[in-house]
């Protein structure tokens, strides 16, 4: 099994990453409605964001193995630094427009837009430290490297 681990390591860790914080936003809906609410594996937004800890696993697993120095580590890093971006930027407007489409709720026939879909910065910079760390973790504790 860690033989397989290690093949795959810029795949699978990244996937584990990203996995383990959408566990973590469910732990936090249990704590904060008392039930456990699936949703919250699936919602866009919410505490810690995925999309850096993946993005940030990532750029970290490429780092760990090519160098600082090598072409696919810059990609990995500019891709981790647009999509960080857009998690805060272009999302927080695409919650502004929701906001503003449910007050005109009569476009929408009942239903209503999802307000919240982008992220504050705590919950970029939490979900960046959770992709390192647990990137670091697994580099070094269970590939033994």
């Amino acid at each position: 099994m860690i033989e397989f681990i290690k093949q795959g390591q810029m795949f699978i860790i990244p996937l584990a990453v990203l996995i383990i914080t959408q566990f973590i936003k469910i732990f936090i809906s249990i704590i904060k409605h008392r039930k456990i609410t699936w949703k919250s594996f699936f919602y866009y937004g919410s505490f810690p964001s995925s999309h850096s800890a993946l993005f940030v696993s990532l750029a970290t697993i490429v780092w760990l193995n090519e160098g600082y120095n090598s072409a696919v580590f810059a990609i990995a890093l500019i891709m981790a630094i647009i999509f960080i971006r857009d998690a805060m930027g272009l999302r927080a407007i695409m919650s502004r427009e929701g906001k503003l489409l449910n007050k005109l709720n009569f476009l929408t026939k009942g239903e209503l837009m999802p307000e919240r879909v982008g992220h504050t910065p705590l919950e970029v910079f939490v979900g960046g430290v959770i992709g390192f760390s647990a990137t670091v973790a697994c580099y070094f504790l269970l590939l033994g490297v």
